[in-house]
């Protein structure tokens, strides 16, 4: 299936259904009682459901995806170029050999702080390495995507909480000081971060076949499952705490919803799963 037929197979399922009334679910053969979604309001930021749901699909159909099927931005030597210098920024700039992680933070002129130089945002660090992974399969790099994967899998293991599962994806210290115990911070376990684990894992296992990437998938599928997509209503809780429980965040509002970062996991694995399925089992070829 191709790329616009298979988004626009997904799209037509999810805006077909948009609808006020409320929709009674009944419990299906599996044993589980499927979400029961009140009613939505009539207007959503000043258009009806119907006018957004056609906003929506003339932004993807006659917007987005032919600018995608037209190469986007691959034919524009000046992106090519942005591209290249970021690739480098990260991988070696970003990205601290000293320790072994990638800084959050540098100076305007990408030179290291040294006050900074043993922090992590482990999150970002691997949502951005899956990312230089695409992009390495885009532009024919295996080595640039061996480099990405090897970090990805360092840092599973480095942030992850092997006594009450989850991944620790937000500060990870060196060293100890006085404000903060050296590794990772249990207190927060994002639903966001564990999406990125989810593609990443996806990725490789797609293209390498490593056993370790199905293993992490996995475990986080299944701390994702048991902790955050446990709502009731379809939308997945956006933090819990070491121990898997609801957990309020500062300055995030309790009613804040994500509708991107599920999404977008859900549509690059769903790809993946076809891709291996078309292929037999066998590994998606790199490409040439």
């Amino acid at each position: 299936m191709r790329r616009r037929d298979f988004i626009g197979t997904a799209v037509a399922a999810v805006v077909s259904g948009a609808s006020p009334a409320s929709a009674a679910c009944g419990a299906s053969q599996a044993g589980f009682q499927p979400c029961v979604f009140q009613a939505l309001p009539n207007r959503i930021a000043g258009m009806s459901l119907e006018e957004l749901r056609d906003e929506y699909r003339d932004r993807l159909f006659h917007r987005y995806l032919p600018f995608w099927d037209r190469g986007g931005f691959d034919q524009d030597p000046r992106l090519e170029a942005l591209l290249r210098e970021h690739v480098e920024r990260i991988m070696n700039g970003f990205w601290n050999p000293d320790f072994g992680i990638a800084n959050e933070y540098l100076a305007h002129d990408y030179s290291r702080l040294p006050e900074a130089a043993p922090h992590m945002f482990a999150g970002h660090a691997l949502e951005t390495l899956w990312i230089v992974m695409h992009e390495a399969l885009r532009i024919n790099d295996q080595a640039l995507f061996t480099t990405a994967k090897d970090r990805i899998r360092r840092l599973l293991e480095m942030c992850w909480d092997y006594v009450f599962e989850g991944w620790g994806d937000g500060n990870f210290f060196v060293h100890d000081t006085p404000e903060h115990h050296r590794g990772p911070e249990y207190e927060i376990k994002t639903m966001w971060a564990h999406c990125e684990i989810l593609i990443a894992s996806m990725s490789i296992l797609e293209y390498t076949g490593e056993v370790w990437a199905k293993e992490w998938y996995e475990r986080a599928r299944a701390f994702a499952l048991k902790t955050m997509a446990n709502t009731g209503h379809g939308v997945w809780r956006q933090a819990v705490d070491r121990f898997g429980k609801d957990v309020k965040r500062v300055g995030v509002g309790s009613h804040r919803k994500d509708n991107f970062h599920p999404p977008r996991m859900l549509m690059m694995n769903l790809l993946s799963l076809q891709r291996m399925i078309a292929n037999a089992g066998k590994l998606t070829p790199f490409p040439q």
